[in-house]
């Protein structure tokens, strides 16, 4: 993978959604959820009980300006066609379209990155295979072997930008490659196709004091540890997008819990409880805490023109969510089928 490629995957991941990947025609993507009925009850049950738990689409209205906020899936898949037609007429209508990074916004980051060698490389000091030792940086090669990346290139660079890496699911890595994009893309395509401003919801320093902000001590700690622990790069995939398209957005988070469980027994009661931890950490960071950082811009721009809002889907629930913070800020939220009116 061009190093372009990997950048633009690492902004892509800025987008976390618990891992949403693509289906049709990737195998790995497609595996079916593990839950058992049973399950599946308790954690639709769980889900219900969270502030706009499911649906994709919804209007949002005040002072008598009517926008609307779409939940995305940041990798492909063919399926998307069929939501972009419902939002081109609503594209069509709205004066500006927000979404989390433009591609105006990602250039100038990949621009950025690959000119400032302190942020993604080491620059000073051990190579990362000196610093992780050997039995880590054999696992941390093998981990990143189907991203191209060869062993002298990873050496000199940071962990948090090979972690955010290797969290891109392999599925999707010909997607990226091909510049098969996901429905955050689509959206912009088609509203610059309309003469509709795009405009970015976060900001470059803010990502890059959230991806690459801790020591890089704390980072080799951190990737050592989890390469000895022998975790999978990628897990809790099973059935993320039959439930994305069945619109149970909570329930993706809610299954994501069980299976951090899943891969947490067998580690001893202090390793699980920093894997919790750092997957809680880097939620926190990602999901809530840039909610809360895009809610005056929102708020002041959805008061003003309508607008669409495309934003990852676990953007939305919860008390911390996107749709939360818009209601709390005094408007009125409406769900809106995805099915043609």
């Amino acid at each position: 993978m061009r190093l372009k490629q990997v950048l633009q995957a690492t902004v892509l991941l800025c987008g976390l959604a618990v891992g949403i990947a693509p289906d049709e025609g990737h195998a790995d993507c497609d595996a079916p959820a593990t839950l058992d009925d049973a399950q599946l009850m308790d954690l639709r049950a769980r889900a219900a009980s969270v502030p706009y738990h499911s649906g994709l689409l919804w209007q949002v209205e005040k002072d008598g300006v009517t926008s609307y906020v779409f939940g995305t899936m940041h990798l492909y898949t063919p399926r998307h066609g069929r939501s972009l037609e419902r939002l081109k007429p609503l594209i069509e209508e709205v004066e500006q379209v927000f979404v989390e990074f433009d591609k105006a916004d990602m250039s100038a980051f990949e621009r950025r990155l690959t000119s400032d060698a302190t942020l993604i490389t080491i620059t000073d000091g051990p190579s990362l295979l000196d610093r992780l030792g050997p039995v880590a940086w054999e696992r941390l090669k093998t981990a990143l072997e189907p991203y191209q990346i060869p062993g002298f290139m990873a050496a000199k660079m940071q962990p948090w930008f090979l972690g955010f890496t290797m969290m891109m699911p392999r599925c999707a890595i010909d997607d990226l490659q091909a510049g098969r994009v996901g429905i955050d893309k689509m959206i912009e395509e088609t509203a610059d196709a309309a003469d509709k401003p795009v405009s970015s919801l976060d900001r470059e320093q803010d990502m890059l004091d959230r991806l690459a902000g801790d020591p890089l001590d704390q980072q080799v700690d951190d990737m050592r540890w989890s390469l000895m622990l022998d975790l999978p790069t990628a897990y809790g995939m099973g059935g993320l997008s039959d439930f994305y398209f069945g619109e149970e957005i909570q329930l993706i988070w809610e299954n994501a819990q069980v299976e951090l469980d899943r891969i947490s027994v067998g580690l001893s009661d202090q390793d699980a409880a920093r894997l919790r931890g750092l997957f809680d950490e880097m939620m926190g960071d990602l999901i809530a805490g840039r909610n809360h950082l895009w809610a005056p811009t929102l708020i002041d721009g959805l008061t003003v023109r309508p607008s669409l809002v495309a934003v990852g889907a676990m953007h939305l629930p919860g008390e911390e969510g996107v749709l939360r913070l818009l209601e709390e800020a005094g408007f009125t939220i409406t769900a809106l089928s995805m099915s043609q009116p």
